[in-house]
């Protein structure tokens, strides 16, 4: 399965409207491989949708605008000519979005029926070249008025190198409009659909709103075989048949990679409020557990084995010691940890652990 979705849209001028722009964008979809039953045998019918994106506001030139990830496509895609995007640019003036979504419902099917028997590649420059006309005001439907103005509509597609590409990676692409005194360019992505645990573990962590953000991989064995992990805008969701899927991200995320990531230890759970900061647990062969903390003032640090045990039992972020400063080291006659309020000191002769 593939995703298809809009990333962001960048301003490099703005159109000739008086302030800042207000733009929004709207993808018409045709799903050419669609079918309906009839008496039980599949009859070839295309189905279409229309997506908006935006209001994007206060856009003055030099501005980038995300969108939070919101697949216009959630299917099959291995052959350019299973679908047709379309992609129009709209600055809000006194129009209504929904209008123009409702006022290409009505184009496209319209264009599809008029294109039966037609080659593909007309089909596809007929409707494209349909939209244009109406949202630039030409043949528009009774009572539709055109209060926005139209900045370009163009197609997106994919070739069959860059679908195969998008089932392991993210492919990006980008489409330049111009129109309306306006310049500005929208990037689209298409991306491998993850699955399983993993998609989840997205899924319950907010999916294209969450801290990891969008899909950037497909699945990717972790350094053992035996787990698995996805590439995310903000950060990784790692699984292992032992711990589950669960996410890292931000600053902990970052310290992670640095001392190892799964090799320093697989998450168990998800970064979380404890007391002073915020925190995700790891598990991995050589400790039973560990963490990585982190607060405003002391970055993220992390904490393991008994001396992690010792300052979990005593409450974590919570307890008197608060926050590990820096990571442990060699102490004599054992190892140290520095917290902000005192110290950790394990004993290498006995395993015991007590403040320093």
């Amino acid at each position: 399965m593939t995703f298809v979705s809009l990333r962001d849209i960048h301003c490099d001028e703005e159109t000739d409207e008086v302030g800042d722009d207000e733009i929004y964008v709207l993808v018409s979809t045709v799903n050419l491989g669609a079918h309906v039953n009839v008496e039980g045998i599949p009859i070839p019918v295309p189905s279409f949708d229309v997506w908006r994106f935006g209001i994007f506001e206060n856009f003055a030139e030099g501005d980038t605008k995300g969108q939070p990830f919101q697949p216009f496509w959630t299917a099959p895609l291995t052959n350019p000519d299973q679908a047709i995007f379309v992609g129009s640019v709209i600055e809000n003036d006194n129009g209504v979005p929904e209008q123009y979504q409702q006022l290409l419902r009505l184009v496209i099917p319209k264009s599809l029926a008029s294109s039966i028997g037609e080659p593909l590649d007309v089909v596809r420059s007929k409707l494209v070249r349909e939209i244009n006309e109406v949202l630039n005001g030409v043949d528009l439907p009774i009572p539709f008025a055109l209060d926005d103005d139209h900045v370009g509509t163009q197609e997106l597609r994919y070739e069959s190198p860059e679908l195969q590409r998008a089932t392991g990676d993210l492919v990006p692409k980008v489409l330049a409009y111009n129109g309306d005194g306006g310049r500005y360019r929208v990037t689209f992505d298409a991306s491998p659909d993850i699955f399983g645990a993993i998609r989840d573990r997205w899924i319950a962590l907010g999916a294209g709103n969450s801290p990891v953000g969008r899909p950037l991989s497909g699945e990717i064995p972790t350094f053992d075989g035996v787990g698995r992990f996805v590439n995310f805008s903000g950060g990784i969701i790692s699984w292992h048949p032992d711990t589950g899927a669960h996410g890292v991200w931000g600053a902990i995320g970052a310290r992670w990679l640095q001392i190892g990531r799964e090799q320093y230890g697989y998450p168990i759970t998800d970064e979380f409020t404890s007391g002073v900061g915020r925190m995700n647990t790891f598990k991995a062969k050589q400790f039973m557990e560990g963490s990585i903390f982190w607060t405003p003032q002391t970055g993220a640090v992390e904490i393991y084995g008994d001396i992690h045990a010792k300052w979990k039992a005593m409450g974590a972020g919570g307890s008197s010691l608060g926050a590990p400063v820096a990571p442990e080291e060699n102490a004599p006659g054992g190892r140290i940890q520095r917290f902000q309020h005192g110290a950790l000191f394990w004993n290498a002769s006995n395993r015991q652990v007590s403040p320093a």
